[in-house]
This record gives C-alpha cells, structure tokens and sequence, in this order.
C-alpha cells in the first residue's frame, strides 16, 4: 500500500523535527504525505518530486532537513551526494527510502526504509497453495524499519 508506507516514511520525518522535506515520489500519489502532515499538525513544508534529475539537482543546491525517496537504491545514492555537500548523515538531514532492499543495509549509513512485507506476503500466498489458508485477496501493511539515517536527525 504506497498510501501507508508513504504517511508512516513522511510521518516519521514529521516526528524527527524535520521541518523542509523533499519527496521524491514518481507518479504516486501525496495522500500518504499529506495525512502524515495534517495528523501531526506541524507546519512541515512537503516539496514533491516526480523526476529523478530533479530530485538530485535540488538536493545538491537547496536546503532542506528531511528527504524520502521512493527507492532505497536512490536514497543511498542521495546520501552519497548530501555528504559531498559536507553533511552528516546521520545528523544534519533525515533521510528515508523504500523497499527495505539490501540497499537500506549500507554500511555507510544504515538507512530507514518502508519494509513491504515481503517475507510475511510469501509465506502467506504459499500457505494458501499449499492449502494451509484459504484463498483470498491478501492485503499487508508495510512497516518502517528504523536505521541510523533517521537516528540521530538534529531537531531544529
């Protein structure tokens, strides 16, 4: 469900004391981001992205304390660009992707990321092959699984 997985990922920036958060968000829709927002109250600025050059254009000239990307892989990349800037991550930007792909597990910088499930949805598609559980359409809620990029955000 990328409406939850994108309202827990922005909501937990939210709750970092980010207050400027580039979305790199595709085609998706901002439901989730802007849930996230309205139910925290907080007067966050939410700036959506659709393209990839874009998104690495402004974090390589803007100011910002939050990011979210829709794809680990380019979080990562992301991260390897904000630090060439000459910020710490973790510390001076937050940053959350998607996925929760071997990419999240870098060793330079463990990175948040919305975990879809995936282990949890396999097993249950297997058990319904197998005749452990009845067919039906199934439906999982991702989970945010925290790492240092988020960690030690500085609140401003």
């Amino acid at each position: 469900d990328w409406n939850h997985g994108q309202y827990i990922g922005i909501r937990h920036l939210i709750d970092c004391g980010c207050k400027r958060i580039y979305i790199l968000s595709g085609t998706v829709r901002h439901d989730g981001a802007l849930a996230a927002q309205k139910d925290t109250g907080t007067d966050a600025e939410l700036i959506f992205i659709q393209e990839i050059e874009e998104f690495y254009q402004k974090i390589e000239t803007e100011m910002f304390d939050g990011l979210y990307s829709f794809q680990d892989c380019i979080a990562v990349e992301a991260v390897h660009r904000l630090r060439k800037r000459g910020f710490q991550i973790p510390g001076d930007v937050a940053v959350v992707g998607y996925y929760n792909t071997p990419w999240s597990e870098h060793p330079e910088t463990p990175l948040t990321s919305v975990c879809i499930n995936e282990h949890s949805m396999i097993r249950r598609v297997f058990d319904m092959f197998t005749g452990k559980l009845a067919k039906a359409q199934l439906f999982e809620l991702p989970g945010l699984m925290i790492r240092d990029s988020t960690k030690d955000f500085k609140k401003k």
